[in-house]
């Protein structure tokens, strides 16, 4: 067919130069005003034909078109539906005649189509080749965009964000299947950028180690591991490895915090954040991790010289609080006493009691479910003995009160009862606990 082409041009060559040949003794000379005269002539006759010739085919050209679109449509959904029977050389066959059709947006997803063949054949370099065209046309659609436009690098995709990360995707994979790290890397970039998973970071990690950029290396290591939906054995292996390159330089600070910020960690994490949490001296948090990592897995083997000086270290800090607390306790306690010596008539103090709920009732506890203050006003003072008119009743559950009991006594607003404030810790001085 192409032969017959050319050779039919050739021809067409040939005899027109051959017709210019042989009549060339009877063109006239013609001076250059009259060439400019007769050019003008031809060319507003030529724009009228032209014209007139567009304007009787428009319809017929508009039909076209539509018919085009319409053999471009019906190509895709035949593609899909061999492609769904698994029919792929048919599939194939379909696609490759459609690229050549004019498509929505100057975007022929024919050629996403046939990447997606490709990808499931594992021909790699044409799945490649396919998924590069598909973008460039995307990239390259002109201004008349009628779907959602995204930007990356600099550049406008008309496409939807869900098949430029496909195509991306897809690229990745071919040139991890062919080993080029050099050209992974950056649709790797492309991805996390839009939308980072577990398995892109985990990538992109991977080829910045082999680079010699061991930090960027973990960043990455570290965001991938808090995907929840990425791989949990790839997890463990990230984890694992991230553990030995911090023990091996024993960067003890970096893998402390490494660890803590672990979540759900297991009994030997626990173990290693233990040892690392004593390192630094923090001997509370490493009796607290020794603990855990016991719990989950009590056959463990610890650094027991290490969970013993913790373990030391905490029952001294403990009765240490104890004494402090009996220390502020007893100076609390020598204060109230001197505000309750200072108490005169008409001045207030309040009652304390908490209150707990046991067989089925509440019952007054020394501690429980929530505390209620009585009011009190002092009518007369008789040694250590206060004669006390009872007033409001407030409570720490605004829900729940009951009537409150002094010393014993149920009392009710406006009773008026005696009590030795002095011997009793309930009573406070003053506007509130």
């Amino acid at each position: 067919m192409i032969d017959r082409l050319v050779s039919k041009k050739k021809q067409f060559l040939k005899i027109n130069f051959m017709k210019q040949d042989s009549s060339f003794d009877r063109v006239r000379v013609i001076e250059p005003e009259t060439i400019s005269k007769n050019r003008a002539i031809q060319k507003n006759q030529l724009s009228k034909g032209i014209f007139l010739l567009l304007l009787f085919l428009l319809p017929s050209l508009n039909s076209f078109g539509q018919q085009q679109y319409k053999n471009y449509t019906d190509g895709i959904d035949l593609s899909n539906s061999l492609i769904n029977q698994k029919k792929y050389d048919e599939a194939i066959l379909v696609l490759t005649k459609i690229t050549k059709y004019p498509a929505p947006n100057n975007v022929n997803n024919a050629w996403l189509g046939l990447a997606k063949i490709y990808y499931e054949l594992k021909k790699y370099d044409e799945t490649i080749n396919s998924v590069n065209t598909f973008l460039d046309l995307a990239a390259h659609s002109g201004n008349n965009c009628t779907t959602k436009t995204l930007q990356y690098d600099g550049t406008n995709y008309c496409l939807s964000e869900d098949d430029f990360l496909w195509a991306q995707l897809a690229l990745v994979y071919c040139y991890q299947m062919k080993e080029n790290d050099e050209l992974t890397l950056p649709h790797l970039n492309a991805i996390i950028s839009i939308k980072p998973t577990g398995y892109t970071l985990h990538s992109r990690g991977v080829i910045l180690n082999k680079q010699g950029k061991v930090q960027e290396a973990i960043n990455d290591f570290k965001q991938a591991i808090m995907d929840k939906d990425y791989d949990a054995n790839a997890k463990n292996g990230i984890i694992s490895g991230v553990i030995n390159y911090y023990e091996s330089n024993n960067f003890n600070n970096e893998l402390y915090n490494f660890l803590k910020e672990l979540p759900n960690k297991n009994a030997e994490q626990y173990n290693k954040l233990a040892y690392a949490s004593f390192q630094k001296n923090n001997l509370e948090e490493a009796d607290q991790y020794y603990n855990e990592a016991l719990r989950l897995q009590p056959s463990i083997s610890i650094n027991v010289a290490a969970r013993e000086a913790s373990q030391k270290y905490v029952a001294e800090k403990k009765e240490e609080r104890r004494r402090q607390e009996e220390i502020q306790r007893k100076e609390a306690e020598v204060r109230r006493m001197a505000d309750l010596k200072k108490a005169q008539v008409g001045d207030k103090l309040l009652y304390s009691e908490t209150w707990g709920w046991k067989e089925g009732m509440w019952w007054f506890e020394t501690s429980g479910s929530y505390t209620m203050m009585v009011t009190c006003f002092i009518e007369r003072i008789e040694g250590d003995r206060y004669q006390l008119r009872v007033g409001d009743v407030t409570s720490s559950d605004s829900n729940r009160f009951a009537t409150p009991s002094i010393n014993g006594v149920r009392v009710n607003k406006g009773d008026l009862i005696w009590a030795r404030p002095l011997n009793g810790n309930r009573w406070v001085y003053g506007e509130s606990f």
